[in-house]
């Protein structure tokens, strides 16, 4: 399944085979794009997501165990412990 790379424009459903030469949407010329690249943006951006979460939540605890512990040497020292 093909879709419009503008995901504002309404062609969406292009179902059968595409030739290695990307095509352009008939309504608006935009590259289409299939469904499997569609699913790949979207694991990435998830896993962009997930990862900018973790940090904030390492950079959080950091924050709160250099604030409470001041002989604390390095980032180690409070997983390593």
């Amino acid at each position: 399944m093909y879709s419009c790379k503008n995901f504002n424009c309404s062609n969406s459903g292009f179902d059968g085979w595409m030739s290695s030469k990307k095509q352009n949407c008939e309504l608006c010329g935009h590259e289409m794009i299939s469904d499997h690249e569609i699913h790949l943006k979207e694991l990435e951006i998830e896993r962009q997501q997930r990862n900018s979460y973790y940090k904030a939540v390492i950079e959080e605890k950091l924050g709160r165990e250099l604030r409470e512990n001041e002989s604390i040497d390095t980032w180690k020292d409070i997983f390593f412990r």
